[in-house]
C-alpha cells in the first residue's frame, strides 16, 4: 500500500504547483497553490481507475483530493475499492504533511512515513508520471 500512497501523493503534489490566474508565467506562492485539488484522470481515464488486477481481484482508485493550506501544510484523502474473491469493500485513506516551495519546484513531506517528493510547475493542469501512470488533478 505504501507504493500506492506514494504514487497518488506524488501526483497530487506536482499538481499543487500550478500557478493560478493570468497568462503571465510566475513562480508559485503558498497562496497560489492553496485550495482543494481533485483527482480527475489516471492515464487519461476517468475514475474509478483500476490500479492493480489479478484475475477477478482488483484494487480501484475511486477518488482523491489534496487540500493545500497557504501555511505550508496539506492533507490528502481518498477512497480505494478492493474486490477479492467476489467480495467488494472500500477503504478510505488519509495522510498529511508539509510542503516548501523553491522556485519552480516544491518538496512535499508526508507525516505518515517521512517520505518526500519533488514536483515541478506546469501549466494550468499538471500531469505527473509515476510508476508508469499519469495522474491529473484540477482545482
Amino acid at each position: 500500500m505504501t507504493m500506492l500512497r506514494r504514487a497518488t501523493w506524488l501526483a497530487a503534489a506536482a499538481v499543487l504547483l500550478v500557478a493560478c490566474g493570468d497568462d503571465t508565467p510566475s513562480e508559485p506562492t503558498n497562496q497560489s497553490v492553496a485550495g482543494t485539488w481533485t483527482l480527475r484522470t489516471v492515464n487519461g481515464s476517468n475514475l474509478p481507475y483500476t490500479l492493480q488486477q489479478f484475475g477477478n481481484d482488483k484494487i480501484e482508485l475511486l477518488n482523491e483530493t489534496i487540500t493545500v493550506q497557504a501555511s505550508g501544510t496539506f492533507t490528502q484523502q481518498g477512497t480505494l475499492r478492493f474486490t477479492t474473491g467476489g467480495v467488494v469493500t472500500t477503504e478510505p485513506y488519509n495522510d498529511a504533511g508539509t510542503y516548501t516551495l523553491n522556485g519552480s519546484t516544491a518538496t512535499f513531506t508526508f507525516n505518515s512515513d517521512g517520505s518526500t517528493g519533488v514536483a515541478a510547475i506546469g501549466d494550468d493542469v499538471l500531469s505527473v508520471a509515476y510508476a508508469g501512470q499519469t495522474f491529473v488533478y484540477r482545482r
